[in-house]
C-alpha cells in the first residue's frame, strides 16, 4: 500500500506556466489521498487515486470540472477513440518543461498494446493504452504526471 506520510502536495488549477502562475491560478492543499485498494506498485495495475482538496475550487473560464459520461450507455454511445494528455513532464526525454504540454492521442486496443513488439503483455484490464501507433507522442513525452481527459462531445 502506498504511503504519502511526510510528503507535502498541493493542487494547482488554472495555470499554464509553472514559473508564472498568473491571476487565474488557484492553489489548494490536499487533505486526503486514497490510493486504489488493488494498486500494485510492481506492475502499476490499478494506479489511480482520489484526492480530497482542503477547500473547493472556484469554477471559472480557466478552471472547470472534467466532463464524464452520465452512465455506461452514455459512454458506449460516445464511442471513445481519442483523448488528450497533458502535463509538465519531459519532452523527448529532456528536463521538465515550464509550459503545460498537451497532445491528442488515440486510444489503442489492449491486444495491440500487449503484442510482443509493443508492451509484451504488461497492459492490464485496468489500464488504458494511448498514443500514436506511428510513435512520438505519448504521456511519457507530454507529462510524467499527466491527466487523461477523454473527449466527451456532450460537455
Amino acid at each position: 500500500r502506498h504511503s504519502f506520510q511526510n510528503i507535502y502536495f498541493n493542487v494547482a488549477a488554472g495555470l499554464n506556466v509553472l514559473s508564472d502562475p498568473g491571476a487565474h491560478a488557484q492553489m489548494r492543499s490536499i487533505s486526503e489521498i486514497r490510493i486504489h485498494e488493488d494498486y500494485d506498485p510492481q506492475t502499476s495495475d490499478s494506479d489511480v487515486a482520489l484526492v480530497l482538496l482542503g477547500s473547493p475550487l472556484n469554477f471559472t473560464d480557466h478552471v472547470q470540472a472534467a466532463c464524464t459520461p452520465l452512465n455506461v450507455s452514455h459512454e458506449v454511445s460516445l464511442n471513445f477513440s481519442r483523448c488528450f494528455i497533458s502535463g509538465w513532464g519531459s519532452t523527448y526525454y529532456q528536463e521538465l518543461v515550464d509550459r503545460l504540454q498537451e497532445a491528442e492521442v488515440e486510444l489503442i486496443d489492449r491486444e495491440r498494446c500487449n503484442q510482443h513488439s509493443w508492451y509484451g503483455g504488461i497492459i492490464t484490464e485496468n489500464m488504458l493504452c494511448a498514443g500514436r501507433e506511428s510513435g512520438g507522442v505519448d504521456s511519457c513525452q507530454v507529462g510524467r504526471v499527466s491527466a487523461l481527459d477523454l473527449l466527451v462531445s456532450s460537455c
